[in-house]
């Protein structure tokens, strides 16, 4: 009874208000310039505030224009740096902890979990602190959503001015946009948010049914639910210190595996691979060519180290004898630099990430935050302000240009391609255009040459078969004679003299076999200045040098050091020497039309994208990309326009995802962590770095009113799960539920006990209810009970989850595992089962909820008629999830007899958190997958060995890894063996490949003394389960299955795994089912088995398994080695967004930027309450949707 009176009582905090000014909200360069804070428990405790130095990072205008911070205030010798900032300010918390009696502090800001405390965070970890671990935050934003209709504020926002406004609060003498002054402010409106004065009650007990503090009681209930931590609260426990000391011999056994050498279980075969030289990578679908015949390998990653790219590729150095122990201790010698890295992570150290594991440019941008929403005035009024101030008129009437461009349809509609007549092309010409379907001059300029060849100036010392242009004065010409076999069986000859560029006469014999017009022949006299194009070659038995192909060069300018040569394909029935006149007088056209730079107008003057980019502008590009000068110019012209096309593809994807974020009205916000933080309370283990930040991801993007749309993406074993349970956690906590999609039932059961376990530790567990296709229906009828009545708190289940007759109470957050498994109306379906908003008329529905109710009908049938992926218990259990769905007549009857006027439910959107255990490359994920936000976890639990892995060749290599599976056995470990086919194929292309049953048989045969089991998709559930339950009890040794055990397996005892025909999957697929092993303390193997038959290219393609456990390290090297097209199911063209200079490969720079400008250009647009700016929205006009994310 006692313990149940403390627990009734609850202390009031020591609440302090803060505020932070920052140079802006470009992650990258964000830095604080000043912080306050305030103590509203204490009223006679002053303020603190103090300006803070940015160091080599500048105020910009628009913040000195808000704020009024100067950069000459804050570089003053009396301004701190961060880290003294940091000390005044947890020195000033400390002693309001000290006057409020020890009580607990909570620290509150205007959009603090979207801001401030995340901003806090990121600058502590800079100078590789955390934030102290007993500091808890509350935001004030959701709050005074909750308190305060948005009718009710003026204006209509939740900006803390205006609530000040709302709540008559005295703002007299208030600097705006000054941390002390917002501090002060934000104390007065808190109070009035909660209803009740918090000064002096820091300390105070409270009993539930205190009826004389009511008041107080409520006001703490208001800031607890939205109140959170930032990091793990119980880091620092000893709970968490004795696990880690059992761990802290990872590195010892690491070491001591590198040093036992090459392990015996090796391949003893010599094997001699024959070194090939790779293809460039290139840039785009164009090849350039040097003078010298080389490639140009133009990467825009300049950026990324190179040490990182070449890490990426695969060198066989083809030595005569076997080089596994050299292999072995470089792996070894990896893993430990892994490890190294880790520890640095785990320590708080400040780390460079490698490339592929990023943070997502989107982060902090979408949505827009209010932060953001006052920049984007700022930046309007210091744009207007200078151009007007400084008495430039120019620049004050191109700023009122391009506002008025920005929104000027007409301006940028496309060019009639019948322009192209008005300069020089005919009217035939034209026509096959038009008939081609190019109708417009855009259409006609992007028709691209296919190759670029550049000639460079003769001068001595060149070298034979260089590509040479020779600029001098004709000597003599002899036309060829005339043949009746035809013309080009006998060349003209043309003698010339030039300057070799040391000062001396040069004289070239030229055989010109191409038909020379008579108008040019006219010219050949001697003396008259000529220009020939050609390969240098060798001198004739006169002494002349002579050119192989040699071309006359019209037009070419006389003085011109190097000169590059366009060719196109045979393009719409139009010659590929035509083109060039066709874009020249295309390009006139452009120049003639275009009002301005489209990108500039698009991104506005006040993005810092195309000034960092310092791209040329559009119509130099399109002049470039068509009659270059130079290669230089070439490039230039591919980087401007492959910045177009990846913006225009990121606009397209966010745009997508805008529209799904606003189809349900205001989404679920969720700010509360107290239970999250319990369970990490309890926890044996840390959070690994990658898993913290993307856990703060996930949290920061819940807290919004906007649904979140967010993949996490990690390794095998990275702990994706506990992330996801934790989130699950946050929504239970909020009042909210939460839904657990998998493919399998396999894997469903497998998480739903994982969860079970996880929360059982609570001291109040939220329920878990699992629901799949082949649950029972006594069991099926009481699951839907409860998930209707929110009794059932986390429902994890297959494809039965997105069944009409599953209603949820209040679905916060779906996570949808393996997404990959599921089409996009599947997960919308699930996306469309959250909380009842409200209701209206039916008529109405669509204007409040976005899609209509026939529309979401609609959706969610076709989601079932859609086969499933998985294996055949789960395609069964969808076909059950259905049975309870209308048929066709049926919902054909009820949808006539609806009346518009009908009152019906509208609901919320819920978050949605896909999952894929497969890593993606960071820059397909932001193509492919650009729709949602990106987070990424590449770090594994600590203590876990890495798995050692080993291509074999032939039969003797079959031999070895057989012998490393009996001495496992022998030692009291399991074995897995993978075939790609369930049965023996006949087929000509398959007869070389195994099949488990086979394999099994041949297996029991040779190796009587083990116990083997079968496994594979053709097995019903019974089998599969009872197959699964031998092996991870320990009754079957060794488990000869098919890729189905790729996920949903986790058997620690299992630490050898063979993988036969290793070439007939990806890298991908095997670096998931090497994954089923190492999940335990033994040192584990996995055997890469290919035939004699297994080409060259194959063998290096696996070979990237030997050198990496990293999923990203193997995926980016794969995307390398593969290209893009193969790994996206289709060549980077097509009807949607077409790449032809943007290589998804090499341009991830571009990438970024191009993804940062198009959240930005969105979420600007969205602040201005406009539509898309006009240059975009005309580019994407005809383009068709990329996906479909209607929730």
């Amino acid at each position: 009874q006692q313990q149940q009176q403390q627990q009734q009582r609850e202390e009031v905090p020591c609440v302090v208000v803060f505020d932070l000014e920052t140079t802006g909200l470009n992650k990258d360069r964000n830095r604080i310039i000043e912080i306050a804070a305030a103590n509203v428990s204490d009223p006679t405790h002053r303020p603190m505030s103090t300006l803070v130095n940015p160091g080599r990072f500048a105020v910009p205008p628009p913040v000195v224009a808000l704020t009024g911070i100067t950069n000459a205030m804050v570089s003053a010798p009396a301004v701190p740096s961060f880290q003294r900032a940091a000390e005044l300010f947890q020195e000033y918390i400390d002693e309001a902890r000290r006057r409020c009696g020890g009580a607990s502090v909570l620290l509150a800001a205007h959009n603090a979990r979207q801001f401030d405390a995340g901003f806090l965070q990121a600058e502590y970890r800079r100078l590789g602190r955390e934030l102290p671990e007993d500091w808890r935050f509350v935001d004030t934003l959701p709050l005074a959503r909750k308190t305060l209709a948005k009718e009710a504020v003026p204006g209509g926002s939740y900006k803390l001015e205006s609530l000040a406004a709302h709540f008559g609060v005295d703002t007299a003498g208030a600097s705006a946009h000054r941390a002390e002054a917002d501090a002060r402010m934000l104390g007065d409106v808190l109070q009035r948010l909660v209803g009740c004065s918090l000064e002096n009650t820091a300390g105070t007990s409270i009993a539930t049914d205190d009826v004389e503090k009511s008041e107080l009681a409520e006001a703490l209930r208001a800031m607890k639910t939205y109140s959170f931590s930032m990091g793990d609260p119980a880091k620092n426990s000893l709970r968490r210190q004795m696990a880690a000391g059992s761990a802290s011999g990872f590195g010892d056994a690491l070491k001591s595996h590198r040093g036992n050498g090459a392990p015996r279980w090796s391949s003893q075969q010599q094997q001699q691979q024959q070194q090939q030289q790779s293809t460039p990578l290139g840039f785009g679908a164009t090849s350039i060519v040097t003078s010298d015949g080389e490639d140009i390998d133009v990467e825009s990653s300049a950026n990324i180290p190179e040490s990182e790219l070449d890490d990426l590729t695969y060198s066989d150095d083809g030595d005569e004898e076997d080089d596994s122990s050299t292999r072995a201790e470089a792996f070894f010698a990896r893993e430990e630099k892994e490890l190294e890295r880790a520890s640095a992570s785990a320590s708080g150290k400040p780390e460079k990430r490698p490339f592929w594991i990023q943070a997502d440019p989107i982060n902090g941008f979408v949505p827009e935050t209010m932060d953001f929403a006052r920049m984007v005035e700022a930046d309007e009024q210091a744009a207007a302000a200078s151009a007007a101030g400084a008495g430039d008129a120019d620049r004050s009437e191109l700023y009122a240009l391009h506002a008025k461009l920005r929104t000027d349809y007409g301006s940028w509609e496309e060019i009639p391609v019948d322009t192209l007549k008005d300069h020089g092309v005919s009217a035939q010409t034209v026509n096959k255009l038009r008939k081609a379907g190019v109708l417009t001059v855009e259409q006609t300029l992007r028709c691209y040459p296919r190759k670029y060849q550049e000639f460079a100036r003769f001068h001595a010392g060149m070298q034979a078969g260089t590509a040479v242009l020779v600029t001098g004065r004709v000597v003599s010409y002899l036309k060829a004679p005339y043949s009746r076999k035809g013309w080009g069986k006998t060349p003209s000859t043309l003698l010339i003299e030039c300057d070799d560029g040391e000062g001396n006469t040069e004289q070239f014999e030229l055989k010109l076999w191409e038909y020379v017009q008579k108008e040019t022949e006219a010219g050949l006299t001697p003396g008259a200045p000529v220009a020939v194009r050609g390969a240098l070659s060798t001198r004739t038995g006169r002494g002349h040098l002579t050119l192989d192909k040699a071309q006359l060069a019209a037009g070419v300018n006389p003085d011109a050091e190097v000169d590059v040569v366009t060719t196109y394909p045979k393009k719409h029935d139009i010659a590929p020497d035509r083109w060039h006149e066709v874009q020249t007088a295309a390009v006139k056209a452009l120049k003639d039309h275009i009002p301005a730079d489209p990108m500039t107008v698009s991104l506005g003057t006040e993005s810092s994208v195309l000034p960092e980019l310092q791209l040329i502008s559009h119509v130099d590009a399109m002049q470039f990309i068509h009659a270059p000068a130079t290669v230089d110019q070439v490039v230039a012209a591919r980087e401007r326009l492959a910045f177009e096309e990846l913006v225009l593809l990121q606009v397209s994807l966010l745009q997508e995802r805008n529209r799904a974020q606003r189809s349900g009205g205001e989404g679920v916000s969720i700010v509360s962590t107290s239970m999250c933080d319990e369970l990490r309370g309890v926890l044996d283990f840390s959070l690994t770095r990658g898993q913290e930040t993307a856990l703060e991801e996930i949290l920061q993007d819940m807290s919004g009113t906007t649904p979140m749309l967010r993949l996490l993406q990690g390794d095998v074993g990275c702990g994706k799960t506990i992330v996801a349970a934790l989130g699950l956690l946050a929504a239970v906590g909020n009042g909210h539920q939460g839904a657990f999609m998998a493919p399998t039932e396999v894997l469903a059961t497998q998480h739903a006990t994982t969860l079970e376990n996880v929360f059982s530790r609570l001291e109040n567990p939220p329920r878990v209810v699992l629901l799949t296709g082949s649950t029972p229906k006594k069991e099926r009828d009481a699951a839907l009970r409860l998930i209707e009545s929110g009794e059932g708190h986390v429902v994890v289940g297959t494809h039965s989850l997105i069944s009409d007759n599953v209603v949820f109470k209040s679905l916060g957050l779906a996570v949808v595992d393996e997404q990959h498994r599921f089409g996009v109306e599947q997960r919308a379906a699930l996306a469309g089962k959250g909380p009842v908003g409200g209701k209206v008329r039916r008529k109405d529905l669509a204007t409040v909820a976005g899609p209509s109710e026939k529309e979401g009908w609609e959706n969610r049938k076709r989601a079932d008629e859609k086969e499933a992926d998985g294996d055949e218990s789960d395609r069964a259990a969808w076909a059950a999830s259905g049975d309870d769905a209308p048929t066709a007549t049926e919902s054909t009857e009820t949808t006539e007899s609806i009346d518009d006027d009908d009152m019906v439910e509208w609901r919320h959107a819920p978050h949605v958190l896909a999952m894929s255990a497969t890593p993606i490359p960071r820059t397909l994920a932001m193509c492919k997958h650009g729709e949602m936000a990106l987070s990424s976890i590449d770090e594994k639990p600590a203590g876990r060995l890495p798995i050692y892995t080993k291509l074999l060749i032939g039969p003797d290599g079959i031999d070895d890894a057989h012998r490393a599976m009996v001495e496992e056995v022998q030692t009291g470990g399991q074995c897995y063996v993978i075939t790609p086919l369930v049965n023996a194929s006949t087929a000509d292309s398959f007869e070389r490949f195994k099949s488990a049953e086979v394999e099994h048989k041949r297996l029991v045969e040779k190796f009587p003394q083990i116990k083997f089991g079968i496994l594979h998709g053709q097995m019903n559930s019974e089998e599969k389960a009872a197959a699964l339950k031998a092996f991870a009890d320990g009754h079957t040794q060794v488990l000869v299955a098919t890729s189905v055990v790729e996920v949903g397996v986790d058997v620690p005892n299992a630490s050898v795994i063979i993988i036969e025909d290793a070439d007939r999957h990806g890298v991908s697929t095997l670096h998931q089912l090497r994954g089923r092993v190492g999940r335990g303390s033994r040192q584990s193997k996995c055997f890469l088995l290919v035939g004699d038959e297994a080409g060259y290219p194959s063998q290096q393609r696996l070979r990237v398994l030997e050198r990496s456990n990293n999923g990203f390290h193997i995926a980016e090297s794969d995307l390398r080695m593969r290209g893009a097209g193969d790994l996206l199911g289709t060549r980077q063209s097509g009807s949607q967004v077409s790449l032809f200079h943007a290589s998804v490969a090499t341009d991830l720079f571009l990438l970024e930027a191009a993804r940062r400008a198009a959240a930005e250009t969105i979420a600007r647009a969205n602040v201005r309450g406009e539509n898309l700016p006009a240059p975009l929205a005309i580019a994407l006009k005809d383009r068709p949707a990329l996906v479909d994310l209607n929730v």
